[in-house]
């Protein structure tokens, strides 16, 4: 009697879980009105544009993958985003696809494309009538791909005025007197790659090429044990903050994605989005933009935002008033933990989120298209 007293009690407490979760579930899905998504592609192979001259594998293929593509592990991770985002918004979504609901965009690299599609894979496979091959759990969904030239979203980076921006930053005396530092560690880097090393910047993609070198599984230098993973993880970590180090850097790298959500939002809110069903964007993009995105958002915690990592504006109307929850999700924790500005609450309106981040905001092509 004793046993089925405790099973009974056992039972009620799973039920009322459950339960709680259903309307916590009701209430999100109440109040959501839109989604945009920004994450990482998932796992790559060494990008051609990362290897230093002495370095002893920069003649390999990465065979059958190519140099910089996703990897078995890299096409797991980011086909698992989509499923997530399934989980998390199957009843906001529906089960059917439509090319209303969905706006998706990636940067113009193999890795990010094919990333973008795996998300896709697992966020709507195709049900009922959707089913166009037996066996085969895909359906084919387009996105959208702007010349490098041309794209503010992903590559602001690679435009002239930020560079000139950037160069001035590096130059700065109170960045040269930072540099200076680590003199010692900067010559030691260079003597061993043939690079040229005077600032974080100039390390930067040598982390990203180490570890990606490794996770291949080749063995690396043995001058590496000196550096890596630190303090090269840590100069590549502050890279991020040299970026970020005016408004006008923010602006560059971080403000022509940051409009595109505010003035998307905005339009849901006023029923003038086209098409009006939109429910949900994407974008597939690389850790640097997640990283700007979260110093601009003044929320950054040092670290290098892993593969298929990925952060979420949702649009919420609450009691009458839009606004938007974000959430991070990098792998730390069970779920996505929510992100709060330093000036607003984990539900921040929307007007109070324009007030916090509009000088971040482009206030014209400052490239004039000139990306490269």
């Amino acid at each position: 009697m004793q046993n089925h007293t405790v099973i009974l009690k056992f039972s009620l407490t799973l039920l009322i879980i459950q339960l709680i979760k259903i309307a916590s579930s009701n209430e999100t899905n109440s109040t959501l009105r839109l989604v945009h998504v920004l994450f990482r592609h998932g796992d790559r192979t060494t990008d051609a544009r990362t290897l230093y001259p002495k370095d002893p594998f920069i003649n390999e293929t990465y065979y059958p993958y190519g140099l910089g593509e996703l990897t078995n592990k890299g096409k797991q991770k980011a086909y698992k985003v989509g499923k997530a985002l399934r989980k998390r918004y199957g009843a906001f979504l529906g089960e059917i696809y439509s090319p209303d609901i969905l706006e998706a965009q990636s940067s113009d690299t193999n890795r990010t494309k094919t990333s973008l599609q795996l998300v896709l894979t697992g966020l709507f496979p195709p049900v009922g009538d959707q089913i166009w091959e037996s066996g085969l759990n895909w359906q084919p969904i387009p996105f959208n791909v702007l010349p490098r030239r041309q794209d503010s979203i992903f590559f602001g980076l690679t435009c002239s005025t930020f560079k000139q921006k950037f160069t001035e930053i590096v130059t700065a005396p109170k960045w040269q007197k930072e540099f200076k530092k680590h003199k010692t560690t900067f010559d030691y880097i260079a003597e061993n790659t043939g690079l040229e090393v005077n600032n974080y910047f100039d390390v930067f993609h040598l982390y990203l090429c180490l570890t990606t070198e490794k996770e291949f599984g080749f063995t690396l230098p043995e001058w590496t044990k000196n550096v890596y993973p630190q303090p090269l993880k840590d100069f590549a970590i502050k890279t991020y903050e040299l970026m970020s180090a005016t408004s006008e850097l923010r602006r560059l790298s971080s403000g022509g994605m940051l409009k595109k959500i505010v003035d998307d939002s905005k339009a849901k809110i006023s029923g003038e989005l086209v098409p009006k069903n939109r429910k949900i964007f994407l974008y597939s993009g690389h850790e640097v933009n997640l990283a700007n995105m979260l110093h601009t958002l003044d929320v950054f915690e040092p670290q290098i935002p892993p593969y298929s990592s990925y952060i979420l504006f949702e649009l919420h109307v609450i009691n009458r008033v839009p606004g938007f929850k974000i959430y991070y999700e990098d792998y730390t924790s069970t779920q996505p933990q929510p992100i709060k500005l330093p000036a607003c609450d984990e539900f921040c309106p929307l007007d109070q989120f324009i007030d916090l981040l509009s000088e971040y905001f482009p206030r014209q092509d400052a490239c004039n298209g000139n990306h490269k």
